[in-house]
């Protein structure tokens, strides 16, 4: 089993951006990217004395993990989404499922809100009926929660289910800290790594990265903002790398451009810890 990967980004990484448009077109490709290679957590975390757009980046990033049967129920229209139903949908498993009660079967999984009626649980999951909610349940109206059908139709139920029991992936969560060093002291991390240009060369370290991201743990890779990297992050929380025991790499030690927009850079450097990753558990199902 290899390690699970999470990613903090900073709360202004959207300021490069001109407008809503183009700030939740940002927000969408980092979406894309925690999708595409399975990131559970993504955090975020304040830069002193920059632009602080945590609740925006937030409310995007969740808007865009919620299966779209449920968009509509979840977030009231706000101006903060005017352009997020534009952006490409994620397409992970918590978002295809089948839409007629005549398809589901026991076992499936679905995003549900809970509702009670005349002292009743039951939970919409996006079908043409709610349907009942296991009564040892102690869920919460409005609340949102993930359920498994216990019996298919005609007679449906549920139970909620949770995350460790699903076997597949369904999402990230998003947290937001106060600082890098909040997030590493709470998260517990086994490993961090932080991206900057000021890092050691890939090609130096990448049997290491390879190995600490093929193990059982925690990795967190921690990207930088549009205006600073993260060396200048962590001097502004008078920190160094290893007082949150960092390790920092180059991940594109021959860019011919000035700058990694945040949004390349994130999608780009997951995709190279997918393959060091892979690489690792080669090794070592290979010993």
């Amino acid at each position: 089993m290899h390690s699970e990967i999470w990613v903090a980004i900073p709360s202004n990484v959207l300021e490069d951006g001109s407008g809503l448009r183009a700030k939740t077109e940002k927000a969408g490709a980092i979406a894309r990217a925690a999708a595409i290679f399975g990131i559970q957590r993504i955090y975020l975390y304040n830069i002193r004395h920059t632009l602080n757009e945590a609740p925006l980046i937030e409310l995007l990033l969740n808007y865009l993990v919620l299966p779209q049967y449920l968009r509509k129920k979840v977030y009231p229209i706000r101006e903060e989404l005017r352009f997020a139903g534009q952006l490409p949908p994620l397409k992970i498993p918590s978002h295809q499922v089948p839409k007629s009660l005549a398809l589901v079967n026991k076992g499936d999984i679905r995003e549900g809100i809970v509702i009670f009626r005349s002292g009743h649980a039951l939970v919409d999951v996006g079908l043409e009926m709610t349907i009942p909610l296991a009564l040892s349940d102690t869920a919460r109206q409005s609340e949102r929660v993930t359920v498994v059908i216990t019996s298919g139709p005609p007679k449906i139920s549920s139970r909620v289910v949770e995350r460790n029991e699903i076997g597949q992936y369904w999402g990230y969560e998003v947290i937001k800290e106060e600082s890098l060093k909040a997030i590493v002291s709470r998260s517990r991390p086994t490993s961090v790594l932080l991206t900057s240009r000021k890092g050691t060369p890939l090609r130096e370290i990448w049997m290491d990265i390879s190995e600490k991201v093929s193990n059982d743990g925690k990795f967190l890779v921690i990207f930088g903002s549009p205006r600073f990297g993260l060396f200048e992050v962590l001097a502004g929380e008078n920190l160094k790398p290893t007082d949150i025991g960092a390790f920092a790499v180059n991940l594109f030690p021959d860019q011919n451009v000035e700058t990694v927009r945040s949004e390349e850079a994130i999608l780009a450097g997951l995709g190279i810890l997918n393959f060091l990753r892979t690489v690792g558990d080669q090794r070592v199902s290979a010993k």
